[in-house]
C-alpha cells in the first residue's frame, strides 16, 4: 500500500451560487482585506503610502563612511524605547467642539482644573514633587517608666494621653548674652611705663568715680538732716502762731487808719515828683547797664562759645553712654546690682622703674567673674550671713542657785 501524508487543513465549504445574494455572501475577499491592512500599516508607520513619497525621503546618500555608522550603532536605542516610539503618524480624530455658549457655562474652577491637567500632561510626572515619607517618632516602650493609670487621670476622671511631654526650657535659655566683649582692653594709663597724658587721664577718671561716691553719700546725709529739721519745725508751740496772728492784725488796723486820713494837694504833688524822679533813675540805670553789655560783646561771645563747647561735650558723653547701654542686656538675671571692680591705678611716685619692681594688682579670678556677671551669664549675688531662725532660749539649772 502506498503511504500518502494526510493533510490537516480543513477544506473550505463551497457555498451555493444559486442566487445573487449567495454570490455576494460567499465571495472570498481576504486578499483585498490583506492589501488594505498593509496600506493602513504603512500609513501608521510612515504617515502615507511609500509609493507616493519622493526618493529624497526614502533614500539617503552616505558620505561620512563607516566611522559615523559605528558611532550611531553605539548609541543604539533599547528595544523598549523602539516599541514605545511606534506610534501612529495619523492625527487623532478630534472630539466634538463645544459651542461658545457651552464654553461660557464652564465655571472658573473647571477652567483652572483643565489648565492644570493640560500643564501636567505636557510637563509629565517627572516634575511632580515626590511626597516624603512621614517621620515617625521612635518610642521605646521598654525605656519609659510605667505610669499608673489611676494617677494619670485628670480632674474629670478621663485618662490622659501617654505621649512623651517635652520638658519646658527655662526663660533664661533663650536670653542672649550682652554684646560686651569678654576681655576689655585696659586703659593706656594702666601701663607700668605710661605716657604722662594717659596716666593723668586715668587718675582723673578714678578721682571722678570717688567724687561721685562722696557726693552721693553727702546728698543722703543732707536729705536725712533736712527731714529731721522739718520734723522739729512741725513741733513748734501754738503760742508763737497766736502771737504772730495778733501782730498781723494790729499792723492791718494801723494801715487802715493811715489810709483814712485825706492828703493835701502839696503832699500829692510831692509824691508825684518823687515817683517821676524814681522812674528817671531806673531808666538811667538800664541805659548804663545796656552800654556796659555792649562794651562786653567780645567777652559774651567767648562765654557763648564756651557754653556751646560744653554742651557738645555733654552730648558726646551722652551718646557714648547710650552706646554702652545698648550693648548691655535688656533683661538682668537676678535682683541684685552688679558690683564692678574699682579702677586700678598707681600714683606718680608708685610707678616702678622696671618690670622687676612691678607689683601686680587685682585678681584675675575676680575680674573674670565680674565679666561673666556683666555679660549676663552669671547671676549677681551678695554675701549672706548665717542667721538663726529662732532665738536661743536661756535656762537656769538647779546648781546655779547654790552660787547666788
Amino acid at each position: 500500500m502506498s503511504t500518502q501524508p494526510i493533510s490537516t487543513t480543513i477544506p473550505k465549504k463551497k457555498g451555493s451560487r444559486k442566487g445573487k445574494k449567495s454570490w455576494k455572501k460567499n465571495i472570498d475577499i481576504t486578499e483585498v482585506e490583506n492589501t488594505l491592512e498593509d496600506i493602513r500599516a504603512e500609513e501608521r508607520a510612515f504617515g502615507g503610502k511609500i509609493q507616493e513619497r519622493p526618493d529624497e525621503q526614502l533614500f539617503t546618500l552616505d558620505i561620512d563612511g563607516d566611522a559615523q555608522v559605528k558611532k550611531k550603532l553605539k548609541h543604539r536605542k533599547l528595544r523598549v524605547d523602539e516599541i514605545l516610539e511606534q506610534r501612529s503618524s495619523v492625527p487623532a480624530v478630534g472630539s466634538k467642539t463645544t459651542s461658545l455658549k457651552e464654553q461660557a457655562k464652564l465655571s472658573g474652577l473647571t477652567k483652572a482644573q483643565l489648565v492644570s491637567l493640560h500643564k501636567r500632561k505636557l510637563e509629565g510626572d517627572s516634575k511632580r514633587p515626590k511626597k516624603k515619607p512621614a517621620k515617625r517618632a521612635a518610642y521605646d516602650i521598654w525605656e519609659t517608666e510605667d505610669i499608673d493609670p489611676i494617677d494619670a487621670k485628670d480632674e474629670k476622671g478621663f485618662l490622659q494621653s501617654q505621649k512623651v511631654v517635652k520638658k519646658k526650657a527655662p526663660d533664661t535659655y533663650t536670653m542672649k548674652p550682652a554684646g560686651i566683649p569678654a576681655v576689655k582692653i585696659a586703659h593706656p594709663g594702666a601701663s607700668y611705663n605710661p605716657k604722662e597724658e594717659d596716666h593723668k587721664e586715668l587718675i582723673n577718671i578714678a578721682g571722678q568715680v570717688e567724687m561721685d561716691k562722696i557726693s552721693k553719700n553727702q546728698t543722703l546725709v543732707h536729705i536725712s538732716a533736712h527731714a529731721s529739721v522739718e520734723d522739729q519745725e512741725e513741733e513748734t508751740p501754738k503760742e508763737e502762731e497766736e502771737e504772730e496772728s495778733a501782730e498781723a492784725s494790729a499792723s492791718e488796723d494801723e494801715s487802715n487808719a493811715v489810709l483814712s486820713v485825706k492828703k493835701t494837694k502839696t503832699q500829692r504833688n510831692k509824691e508825684a515828683r518823687k515817683l517821676a524822679q524814681k522812674r528817671e533813675e531806673e531808666k538811667q540805670k538800664k541805659n548804663k547797664q545796656l552800654s556796659k553789655e555792649i562794651a562786653r560783646v567780645h567777652e559774651l561771645e567767648k562765654q557763648v562759645q564756651a557754653e556751646l563747647e560744653e554742651r557738645e561735650k555733654k552730648q558726646k558723653e551722652k551718646e557714648l553712654l547710650a552706646q554702652e547701654q545698648a550693648l548691655k542686656p535688656k533683661k538682668k538675671i537676678g535682683k541684685h546690682l552688679i558690683k564692678l571692680p574699682s579702677i586700678e591705678v598707681k600714683l606718680q611716685d608708685e610707678l616702678p622703674d622696671s618690670l622687676r619692681k612691678l607689683k601686680p594688682e587685682g585678681n584675675l579670678f575676680k575680674d573674670r567673674f565680674a565679666s561673666l556677671q556683666e555679660r549676663n551669664l552669671v547671676e549677681a549675688r551678695i554675701p549672706v550671713s548665717a542667721r538663726r531662725r529662732y532665738r536661743l532660749k536661756e535656762y537656769e539649772k538647779r546648781s546655779y542657785k547654790n552660787f547666788k
